[in-house]
């Protein structure tokens, strides 16, 4: 079954549409992202110095050629490139474009700083560029957090590992915005779910732990811990859309607006007062977030961005520069819109 969780009376039409199209964009990735999650596993075990690794690839060798020792010659390389960005590492400053306000950029500079030094975003950052060395691809995952502060909310920046999120594979800029979709999965307990979701208490304390095994993102430690049964699924499906829009457009000036007010007659008394502005409707480009626990969905109508994935996660992606672990076994800003 496609559902195998829940019964029938937890899921509508819409529910169910939204669940075959994260069926079928993990079955359409699940093959590119698998071979990778195996190659960044191997690379993850060589840097960490495993010595059953040498056997696990070659298989049982004769006494006489097995390894019994590995000589870990790979880490220094690793922590002599993310020490260096550990030193050199720089601030976020926001500066103005075009004859901007100054003093407007240097409140916002102000801002990032507060948030950097309180919840520690320069080292997340060193943590994802430490893990892009060793595997080749980590994500800064840029989100909300409204448990602390419901009405305005605090920005958090987590690291996505290798293991915790699969990607469009075909993606090709490194903003991510020509990426379809991005699913990432984390295991919380349910009262770290209801502070995440306090508006779905009574359906969370129903679920039940046992039912996170649904065989997929293999390689993430909670999926073979059997005995942690209290610990949820809590997925979070972000995917592109599009939506119409009106847009003003200045026939003098060439300016472009979106108009975000669904008032009709404030929209004809901006019209009344500037006559060379005209009215089209556009396909305006957002990305919307499916939240999802043990199969079933959470929030579903929620638009949390305008354009690409660039609002959202960040690649700290293995450059052509960089030395990775991969090369080494064969011879190895943070920018929010």
């Amino acid at each position: 079954m496609l559902f195998p969780q829940l019964g029938p009376e937890y899921y509508d039409e819409k529910h169910k549409g939204m669940l075959s199209r994260m069926e079928a964009a993990y079955a359409e990735s699940i093959t590119i992202n698998q071979s990778y999650w195996a190659e960044a596993d191997t690379d993850t075990r060589f840097e960490a110095g495993d010595q059953t690794l040498w056997n696990d690839l070659y298989g049982n060798l004769p006494s006489n050629r097995r390894r019994s020792f590995n000589f870990n010659r790979i880490r220094r390389v690793v922590q002599m490139i993310s020490g260096h960005q550990r030193r050199n590492r720089k601030s976020t400053i926001v500066t103005p474009v075009e004859n901007g306000d100054a003093e407007t950029a240097d409140q916002f500079t102000k801002i990032l700083l507060w948030i950097h030094n309180q919840e520690g975003v320069l080292e997340t950052i060193s943590e994802s560029f430490h893990g892009s060395l060793v595997t080749g691809m980590n994500l800064l995952h840029v989100w909300m957090d409204y448990r602390g502060d419901p009405i305005s909310g605090n920005i958090r920046v987590d690291n996505c590992h290798y293991n915790a999120f699969l990607i469009d594979p075909y993606f090709r800029k490194p903003d991510l915005s020509d990426c379809n979709y991005i699913w990432k999965r984390s295991f919380l307990t349910k009262r770290e779910c209801i502070s995440l979701m306090p508006a779905h208490v009574e359906e969370i304390m129903s679920l039940y732990g046992h039912d996170n095994r649904d065989g997929k993102f293999q390689y993430m430690p909670e999926s073979y811990n059997y005995g942690m049964k209290n610990l949820l699924t809590y997925d979070e499906y972000y995917y592109r859309d599009y939506r119409t829009q009106k847009v003003l457009v200045d026939s003098n000036t060439g300016e472009v607006m979106e108009w975000r007010s669904t008032d009709e007659d404030r929209m004809r008394e901006f019209l009344q007062l500037y006559p060379e502005v005209t009215v089209i409707e556009q396909e305006i480009p957002s990305v919307r977030l499916a939240i999802v626990m043990c199969s079933l969905i959470m929030n579903l109508k929620c638009r949390i961005g305008r354009g690409g994935f660039k609002v959202l996660y960040v690649v700290y992606a293995m450059l052509s520069t960089c030395i990775t672990v991969g090369a080494l076994l064969s011879l190895i800003f943070l920018s929010l819109r």
